[in-house]
């Protein structure tokens, strides 16, 4: 049976503070309970998120990737796949860029997401913030998010996470993404994903399209509004056993 790594997206509502689950995958469990069922699978639960202690300062993406490194070196546990959902997909990117050991499967990536224009407005904002002293910077840019913008992945978060949130939100992996061979990676739309609308990538990279799956009406959260479509893609991507695929094809019902 071949080994696969889950790796979560940044949702607010696992937040450590907001949640006692240890489950981190618990909106998403039919998506594992099917997948549990054709691989050896394990979870990564990234800090912050259900339990799994902070580190004392904030986090760049790299950091997740060595984060992901060392728990698989510790359980000596040597993927055949990662998958990264959402933000876990930027992390499964860099891991596979930084240590180059499995295929990877990016499923509603957050490599490349949608912004609105700025307004005028807002960029003046920008400007007074950026030429206050530090300590009152931090402050005012604190109350800017959490009470005018009321983001939630920022406002419910701990020093770390929203200091870290802050460092991953605007990264674009776009380019990062062109380094990859073809065969390494796969990568899963919803049709009406518009957190990561897919069309994004595809209009950045020519002939990415080959290594793009986009699920008819799917949304962001196609673990659920496409499940069975989904593990039959990663099958398709895993050349997963026959028998198992032929399983999975007669018991969708139980995903």
């Amino acid at each position: 049976m071949q080994k696969l790594v889950l790796i979560h997206g940044w949702d607010y509502k696992h937040y450590s503070s907001m949640t006692p689950s240890k489950d981190v995958w618990d909106n998403r469990r039919k998506l594992v309970d099917g997948l549990q069922k054709l691989f050896d699978i394990k979870i990564i639960t990234l800090p912050g998120f259900c339990g799994e202690r902070e580190p004392n300062s904030p986090w760049k993406l790299e950091d997740f990737a060595d984060f992901v490194e060392q728990k698989l070196q510790k359980d000596n546990f040597n993927p055949d796949y990662i998958l990264g959902y959402s933000f876990g997909g930027a992390v499964a990117l860099t891991h596979k860029l930084k240590y180059n050991k499995n295929k990877i499967i990016l499923v509603s990536p957050a490599i490349s997401r949608k912004y609105r224009p700025e307004s005028a407005a807002h960029n003046k904002l920008k400007y007074f913030i950026n030429v206050l002293p530090c300590k009152l910077k931090e402050l005012v840019k604190d109350q800017y998010i959490s009470k005018v913008l009321k983001n939630p992945f920022y406002a419910k978060g701990t020093n770390f996470l929203k200091k870290t949130y802050l460092n991953i939100v605007g990264i674009d992996m776009s380019a990062e993404l062109k380094k990859l061979s073809t065969d390494d990676f796969k990568i899963i739309f919803g049709e009406k994903d518009t957190a990561t609308p897919p069309q994004i990538l595809l209009d950045k990279i020519p002939n990415i399209d080959k290594n793009i799956v986009i699920l008819r009406d799917g949304t962001h959260d196609i673990a659920n509004t496409n499940t069975n479509e989904l593990i039959n893609e990663i099958v398709k991507f895993t050349n997963t056993n026959n028998n198992f695929t032929q399983s999975i094809r007669q018991h969708s019902y139980e995903i």
